[in-house]
């Protein structure tokens, strides 16, 4: 949600695992196995596909003119056709570019820097655009934040639901000025109360995700 001008600036795709005893399974009970498995890279193929899809559906219908956010894992993140993958099912999905967000975590980022930037480089030359998840989570090395091609940096939502706390509301004040001063855009994560939308309102925060 777009605070300033009060409305829908894009969504992300989240995935469930339907299984046919337990019923709805979070992620964090089966993508690391997926992960693990190497299942990770069709599942994510899939979500990618059916994300892309359904918001060119509703552009379609005008019924959004935003974009809609996808993870990428760090077994996704590593694969060297990446760049091919997503463009084939841009094509296939006939979504322009400009109406996809890709995240990568910080996690992910930190492991090989260097190669981050450049196959960020390659994904932000295709026009889509490039978020930095969970910041504040990983120990990222602010020297290869001014260097990495990311258009967004997102306040992990454990900082925003933990802004009764001084030291949290010291994080989110700083991550947000860090975010402005590098000419990026900020997203605050995981909104659940009044309090805390009024305290982003507050510190001029533009964009949050609700859960």
């Amino acid at each position: 949600v777009d605070l300033k001008n009060d409305c829908l600036a894009g969504m992300e795709a989240l995935v469930r695992l339907n299984h046919p005893k337990h019923g709805i399974i979070p992620p964090n009970d089966f993508i690391p196995l997926a992960e693990e498995n190497g299942l990770i890279v069709e599942i994510g193929d899939v979500v990618l596909r059916k994300a892309c899809f359904a918001a060119n559906k509703w552009l379609e219908q005008g019924l959004f003119n935003g974009r809609v956010a996808v993870n990428l894992s760090s077994r996704q993140f590593a694969l060297t056709d990446l760049q091919q993958r997503v463009e084939s099912i841009l094509r296939l999905t006939k979504l322009p570019a400009k109406h996809l967000e890709l995240e990568i975590t910080e996690g992910t980022v930190i492991k090989n820097p260097e190669k981050a930037i450049k196959v960020m480089q390659q994904l932000a030359k295709m026009g889509v655009s490039l978020a930095l998840d969970d910041f504040g989570t990983g120990y990222s090395s602010l020297k290869y934040l001014a260097n990495l091609q990311i258009d967004y940096l997102k306040i992990d939502k454990g900082f925003v639901q933990g802004l009764n706390k001084q030291t949290n509301k010291g994080i989110v004040i700083a991550i947000t000025q860090l975010a402005k001063n590098l000419g990026k855009h900020c997203v605050a994560e995981g909104v659940e109360t009044i309090e805390q939308l009024n305290f982003l309102k507050n510190i001029k925060i533009t964009l949050i995700n609700f859960l």
